[in-house]
């Protein structure tokens, strides 16, 4: 009886262990992937700030324009592949009956989980989308000459 404990113990100490490995994970690719929001909005306060000092070259400020939309496509595809990477993570997490949230490793009723992060996919959709608008709407902006 006290081996079987031990042996289970054990396990438990284990699972811990691959546990809080997979959670630091996922806490890295988190962040990386929220920190590219951040960079979407630094290099397009530099794409505008661009475009409008250039504002006498209506083609390029057309360019840069373009190369602002090329950067927010390219930010949400790697923002795609952070959070599946980070994902993975948290089904390893999951596989083992532990929850990431709220940051703490708690056993949790793995029947009962309707589901983590149903809006965030909406949420950064939201983000880059109104980003591309702006861009294109930049675009039409510099392109028509509005600056004179």
């Amino acid at each position: 009886m006290f081996a079987m404990d031990e042996r289970s113990k054990q396990q438990q100490d284990a699972d811990l262990a691959v546990c809080k490995m997979n959670l630091d994970l996922w806490i890295h690719q988190n962040n990386l992937m929220w920190s590219r929001i951040q960079s979407l909005s630094l290099s397009q306060a530099g794409f505008f700030a661009l475009a409008s000092f250039v504002k006498s070259n209506r083609n390029l400020s057309m360019t840069i324009c373009v190369v602002a939309v090329a950067s927010v496509i390219a930010l949400a595809l790697n923002m795609i592949g952070d959070k599946l990477i980070r994902d993975q993570h948290r089904k390893s997490i999951e596989r083992l009956g532990f929850d990431v949230f709220p940051g703490t490793l708690v056993r949790k009723n793995l029947a009962n989980d309707p589901g983590v992060m149903v809006w965030e996919p909406i949420y950064y959709g939201v983000i880059f989308t109104i980003f591309l608008i702006a861009d294109i709407l930049g675009a039409i902006y510099f392109h028509r000459g509005a600056f004179g």
